[in-house]
């Protein structure tokens, strides 16, 4: 037997239509939180532990600038 293909989705912050649909999956591309308290809310609205988040953008070539910025 196989596992569960994971399922992620785009949600918009804060609409509520996309929002229900995103607790039921594993993982969320947040569309429209564009600041980390933004993020916060989203996370404590779906309330599911464990759920991937998903970030996209772009870094700079150089390695040690582009460290800087996605580290912690």
């Amino acid at each position: 037997m196989q596992n569960a293909v994971p399922i992620r989705v785009v949600a918009v912050w804060p609409r509520p239509k996309s929002l229900p649909r995103a607790q039921r999956c594993e993982g969320v591309l947040p569309a429209g939180a564009e600041t980390p308290g933004q993020v916060r809310e989203m996370r404590a609205w779906l309330d599911r532990p464990g759920q991937d988040f998903i970030g996209e953008g772009e870094t700079p070539a150089d390695p040690a600038a582009a460290a800087a910025i996605v580290r912690p």
